[in-house]
């Protein structure tokens, strides 16, 4: 990764003879929500994910897929390489350094977003950005439809924006709850921004647009819309629950059929918690996810969590922006809400700028 030349790859045999088969990639692919739904349609799709197959796709060699070691930098290169032209191209890099949990120990800030380069965390996830960017950069030459995720908060997009300096740019953020067929009360409040760069129609991303409507339903003798990804802990500070965190990380079906709509500038039809039209029932029970049972879909994601947060517990939070809080519900007062609907997510997840931990931020290892 470190000899990595744009020019040199494009004019490379390889890329010069590649055989443009795929149709859609998915890098950081998670749970590969996307590229299930394009294999529902009848596309080429492919993951790429370090956790997909243990003892193989995270160790170096020939089927390495960890985008931070040579070898897992080199096979993704070669898997954009053989994407056909127009195709789509998805990574959404690991957020628990760029985001809200852990935020004072990684220490980004406005000034310094390239945070503490003495903490291990944020050296693995300065090194997931690098790869991002490379990829983003050759996928645009390539003449494919790039897609990036992240949180909305993200020190990502801070890093990524030199980068995308020149080009066209379209983002939108949607909700994880407005796509998720769990029950109310039981799904997670997590905002998604996506960003589309490309040389093609941009825009194609706004079809995604799906936003909160969960009602405050009874449960456990409280009010509430949301399963809180980071509850308060005895000491009354916000604390990373890893299997929630883990859960929420994972795309539900109907938002990797939404994204890919998007992609073929179609409308969605899998927005608001309607019954998708087009996802199998094996795709949707595979992936689905809910506060009280993980299921086998989403093991790649929580194994990401896992080893990239250990969940250090958060920084103590004062004060939370509106932006931070679910939307009202339809459905009651929002005073006679018992539990918060909502709090940033495993990666800081209001629809602002990046956050800066408040000067008196302190590390809490309780539980």
């Amino acid at each position: 990764m470190a000899t990595f030349g744009l020019a040199d790859i494009l004019g490379s045999d390889e890329a010069k003879t590649a055989s443009r088969h795929i149709d859609v990639v998915e890098l950081w692919s998670g749970c590969f929500s996307v590229g299930r739904a394009a294999l529902a349609r009848g596309f080429t799709a492919v993951p790429f994910d370090k956790y997909r197959i243990p003892g193989t796709t995270d160790v170096e060699g020939e089927f390495c897929e960890d985008l931070v070691t040579q070898s897992g930098f080199s096979k993704a290169v070669s898997t954009v390489l053989a994407v056909r032209p127009n195709g789509l191209l998805v990574m959404a890099p690991t957020c628990s350094s760029f985001g809200f949990p852990n935020s004072s120990r990684c220490k980004r800030t406005h000034d310094n977003p390239w945070g503490d380069m003495s903490y291990d965390k944020v050296q693995q996830g300065n090194k997931e950005f690098q790869a991002c960017e490379r990829l983003t950069l050759l996928g645009i030459a390539r003449g494919l439809f790039v897609v990036l995720e992240n949180p909305p908060r993200s020190w990502l997009w801070t890093l990524m924006n030199p980068a995308l300096d020149g080009y066209e740019v379209s983002e939108v953020t949607v909700h994880r709850c407005a796509y998720d067929d769990t029950a109310p009360g039981e799904r997670f409040y997590k905002p998604y921004k996506f960003l589309a760069v490309s040389t093609q129609a941009v825009e194609k991303i706004q079809h995604l647009c799906g936003r909160c409507t969960c009602p405050s339903v009874l449960r456990n003798g409280h009010l509430q819309k949301h399963i809180r990804l980071m509850p308060d802990n005895a000491k009354g500070k916000k604390c990373g629950r890893p299997d929630r965190l883990g859960a929420a990380a994972a795309y539900p079906p109907r938002l990797g059929e939404a994204l890919l709509l998007a992609w073929l500038d179609r409308p969605s039809s899998a927005l608001q918690n309607e019954a998708s039209q087009v996802s199998q029932v094996s795709l949707v029970s595979r992936c689905r996810v809910s506060a009280s049972q993980v299921s086998e879909a989403s093991q790649v994601s929580r194994r990401r969590v896992s080893e990239a947060s250990q969940v250090s517990p958060v920084s103590e939070v004062d004060d939370v922006s509106e932006e931070s809080e679910c939307p009202p519900s339809d459905s009651g007062d929002a005073a006679d809400a018992i539990e918060p609907a909502s709090e940033p997510s495993i990666d800081g997840s209001a629809d602002e700028g990046p956050f800066e931990p408040p000067a008196e931020a302190v590390d809490d290892d309780s539980n």
